[in-house]
């Protein structure tokens, strides 16, 4: 389900179900400063979607900060329990099978990237010999295209199913009358 997106020069639009959910109408009546709640809103999608462009910083926390910083929440700022739960609510009606399945690569690659940025070359085992020998660094470093090629792959699949999502939605919603009257039976 698609509760915000982005248009073609970077705005956010919010979708006119978002706010027939309870949480989110909740805080949207709970903030008295509108320009604060779109970017709390911002803050969700950014945090949530898997098309977003901070997607690719894993650690939660320097994410957060990095997408307080850019739209323009205040370093001190910190999400209350209604932007929790509009998080919590995004992430599980925007879930796809191809978006856990990409997730899972993301992570995947952070444990590999963290593994090998960690490596300390100079380790000894007990008896003064190199824990890590030339073999094993090269068969990492040989390993990291194979792992670029399998992320892109999932990439564009989890693009692939979601155009496909959109298609089967139609790119277009019908106003109400434009069909005119008779579609709803009014005035027949």
């Amino acid at each position: 389900m698609k509760l915000f997106e982005l248009d073609e020069t970077y705005n956010l639009i919010f979708h006119p179900e978002l706010f027939l959910l309870k949480d989110y109408k909740d805080l949207r009546d709970d903030r008295n400063d509108v320009d604060i709640l779109y970017k709390e809103l911002g803050y969700v999608y950014y945090q949530c979607d898997m098309k977003s462009v901070f997607q690719f910083e894993l650690d939660p926390l320097k994410r957060k900060e990095d997408i307080k910083k850019y739209v323009g929440l205040s370093k001190i700022w910190e999400p209350d329990e209604l932007v929790k739960t509009c998080e919590k609510v995004y992430n599980y009606l925007s879930q796809t099978v191809s978006s856990k399945l990409l997730s899972t690569a993301y992570l995947t690659v952070d444990k590999f990237d963290t593994q090998i940025r960690n490596l300390d070359l100079n380790e000894r085992d007990k008896n003064g010999k190199p824990i890590w020998n030339q073999k094993q660094i090269m068969d990492l470093a040989n390993s990291i295209p194979q792992l670029l090629e399998t992320v892109q792959k999932s990439e564009a699949q989890f693009l692939k199913a979601e155009q496909e999502e959109t298609k089967l939605r139609g790119d277009k919603v019908k106003t109400l009358y434009e069909d005119g009257f008779n579609a709803l039976n009014i005035g027949s």
